[in-house]
């Protein structure tokens, strides 16, 4: 009840608080409406006669703490009650001492200037103190009374009855079961009084039925005794048999884990022969091993070194197996961190392709593949130095071919042997684009090429006929990354939503570029 008097005053004086607020809001709200109907004219006027008597007038308002009225950016009255000099009325600085509030002044809607009122909430603070004083001890005196009398009726009706109750309690705890509780009434305390003394009845009907049940239980005790003499001969034979048990257990547990051992290390050999993403789906149970294809859209990889015989032909078969492994090794790295299915090895050619198992969607597949060919050929770049310290007189210069298209994919073989490999007519184009791409460059199909404009630099080339192929086949030289030939200052590129600025510096001269380029400014500003 205490609880519930005190959160009702305590909404109450919320509310109080509220409404003093309100209040207060109001005030502000009508000594602004007053001043945009009151003064749009005297500043029209430049009256700073009426403006000042109207801000004077204001200040009659004992709550007002500051006033400025500025008409455009000049300040044509300010006047601050003394008790707040020195204060920030901007409108950023509300506090509880302050509501500050700014409103235009605009006359023949057009706007003069401006004028800012901040109200001190001091005013009704004290008035707001004393309703909470009188709240609180109202709320007092309410909660003395209901205490007062809550003891009265406390000692009457239930103190005295219960050291009564509690007197019986404790003979009955001392052993006394003879004497009953003499206390008639009909409310909780009179039921207690009945329960207790049927209780204590219970209690000595408790005590004969024990002491039948202790002899009893001597008896069942003597027999139990030997019942578990024999159960713990038979629980040591069980015992002993266990460990038997056990030690089989341990001998078999170190040959599953040898056997298994021995299958990580098998596993482990056998994943160097495939592709890491087979090998994933295959031991997660993701793809089974069977003979079965599927057709997927899919951006397909063929590079291999140009002029591969004539520049190993100095060359011992170990060394050219050194470099070879150690140039498979380099290219493999790059194409598995950028997330490429390695198909096969062809003496030094490399087939790759994006988009199965995993995939990340048809246009991040391809522009994964170029970048990943771009960084291919930077490796190489890098790697010349190194080669040519190993015997190479001409450092090695890869051809690549790319394209994008639906190719079938899967396990082709027989039951005994299979491989998981694409067949189609993009894998024979990738490789036809790759023999005619120059050394050290790379080819790409028309589709690959709008795939990836946003991130490369290409360009066209003249069509190829190629075999197997009735129509020429269009396709592009990839000149550079952006970042990369940003970097070199080739090209300038800015790009943001609606808007892609690209200049080609080695296809445009600086002062065309310019030139053009201050020409859209100027269209752009014409627009305006």
């Amino acid at each position: 009840m205490t609880l519930l008097l005190f959160c009702f005053a305590a909404v109450v004086i919320f509310i109080n608080i509220g409404e003093t607020e309100k209040e207060l809001e109001r005030r502000l709200d009508y000594s602004l409406n007053l001043s945009t109907t009151s003064l749009p004219k005297a500043l029209w006027n430049l009256d700073n006669d009426v403006v000042e008597d109207f801000v004077a007038a204001l200040f009659l308002d004992q709550a007002i703490a500051h006033v400025r009225v500025m008409w455009t950016k000049q300040v044509i009255s300010e006047h601050t009650r003394e008790t707040f000099q020195g204060t920030d009325f901007s409108d950023s600085e509300q506090s509880s001492q302050l509501i500050i509030k700014t409103s235009d002044i605009v006359f023949e809607e057009e706007k003069l200037g401006t004028i800012r009122i901040a109200m001190s909430r001091e005013s009704v603070r004290d008035e707001l103190i004393l309703n909470i004083a009188g709240i609180i001890a109202l709320t007092t005196l309410i909660i003395l009374g209901i205490s007062l009398t809550s003891v009265a009726i406390t000692k009457r009706y239930i103190s005295r009855p219960l050291s009564r109750l509690q007197a019986s309690a404790t003979s009955i705890a001392q052993g006394n079961l003879e004497t009953a509780i003499e206390i008639s009434g009909r409310d909780e305390i009179g039921t207690l009084a009945k329960n207790l003394n049927a209780m204590r009845q219970s209690i000595r009907e408790l005590f004969e039925e024990t002491r039948e049940s202790n002899e009893k239980l001597e008896e069942y005790g003597r027999t139990l005794e030997h019942r578990v003499e024999e159960r713990t001969a038979e629980l040591e034979h069980a015992t002993n048999a266990a460990q038997e048990a056990r030690a089989a257990a341990e001998a078999a547990s170190e040959l599953v884990s040898e056997k298994n051992q021995t299958l990580e290390r098998l596993s482990s050999q056998l994943a160097k022969y495939l592709s890491p993403q087979i090998y994933k789906s295959i031991f997660s149970g993701e793809q089974n091993v069977e003979i079965a294809s599927k057709r997927k859209k899919l951006t397909i990889f063929f590079s291999d070194i140009a002029a591969f015989t004539e520049t190993t032909d100095n060359l011992e078969s170990e060394e050219l197996t050194d470099v070879l492994n150690h140039y498979l090794t380099e290219m493999s790295t790059i194409a598995l961190d950028h997330g490429a299915t390695i198909d096969k090895y062809i003496g030094d050619a490399i087939l790759l392709f994006f988009g199965d198992p995993d995939s990340k969607g048809v246009q991040e597949d391809a522009k994964a593949c170029v970048l990943m060919a771009v960084a291919m050929q930077r490796r190489m770049r890098e790697l010349e130095n190194e080669w040519r310290t190993r015997g190479l007189d001409r450092p090695f210069r890869i051809r690549m071919g790319i394209c994008t298209g639906y190719c079938t994919v899967g396990n082709f073989g027989s039951r005994d042997r299979m491989d998981y490999t694409i067949i189609g007519n993009e894998v024979n184009l990738a490789a036809r684009l790759e023999t005619a791409a120059e050394a050290g460059s790379i080819l790409l199909a028309h589709e690959t090429n709008a795939l990836v404009q946003d991130i490369v630099l290409t360009e066209e080339q003249p069509p190829i006929t190629v075999k197997g192929f009735a129509r020429p086949i269009n396709n592009f030289k990839v000149v550079g990354a952006y970042d990369e030939l940003v970097e070199e200052g080739r090209v300038v590129l800015r790009e943001r939503d609606g808007l892609r600025i690209h200049v080609d510096l080695a296809k445009q001269g600086k002062s065309e570029a310019i030139a053009e380029l201050e020409d859209v400014l100027a269209q752009l500003k014409s627009q305006n």
